[in-house]
């Protein structure tokens, strides 16, 4: 019985991981030109910058604190010689985190965009097409 569920559930896997093929539109493919994506493509300009901005300030406080626990290390170990806990390092300011939730920003903006966008021209058909069936 559990091979009879193999092929189903290969397929399903398949459709899934294929399904994440169509890519969300990056801060590159997006760039409308009306004030409102204008508006929250700049929102999301400020948001990155912000992020990288607390990325670059968790980094210098890490070194600074590493710093300090350093020099007691130091003192520590010249005074006891054992026992004293060896500072760990910083990893450096992530900027990848702020790079998807910017990637993630525009694709919002962009869906915000089609959504707005999309049922104006949606409705200008609809109405072309209700206007030649009462003529008819």
């Amino acid at each position: 019985m559990p091979l009879a569920f193999a092929p189903v559930l290969a397929a399903a896997l398949l459709a899934l991981s294929l399904g994440g093929c169509a890519t969300p539109e990056t801060s590159s493919d997006f760039k409308a030109q009306d004030p409102q994506s204008q508006t929250c493509l700049a929102r999301c300009e400020i948001a990155r910058t912000h992020c990288e901005q607390r990325q670059q300030i968790r980094e210098t406080e890490c070194q600074t604190h590493i710093r300090m626990i350093g020099e007691d290390y130091e003192t520590c170990v010249a005074n006891r010689g054992a026992g004293c806990l060896k500072p760990d390092v910083c990893l450096g300011a992530d900027l990848r985190i702020c790079r998807i939730q910017h990637d993630e920003c525009v694709a919002a903006c962009a869906a915000s965009h089609r959504a707005t966008a999309t049922p104006r021209d949606g409705e200008a058909a609809a109405s072309g097409e209700e206007g030649e069936q009462t003529e008819g």
